[in-house]
């Protein structure tokens, strides 16, 4: 029983540090968006 509970927070804890990483990768890839776009003008 206790493995189980174990193996599911660890699976969440993963999914929590994803999504974190996606929502830091996609704020990152918006200011990288508006510098190439500030340059080209």
């Amino acid at each position: 029983m206790y493995q189980i509970r174990e193996a599911n927070s660890g699976g969440k804890s993963k999914k929590v540090v994803v999504y974190i990483i996606q929502k830091g990768l996609n704020h990152y890839i918006s200011i990288i968006y508006k510098i190439i776009t500030q340059l080209k003008k």
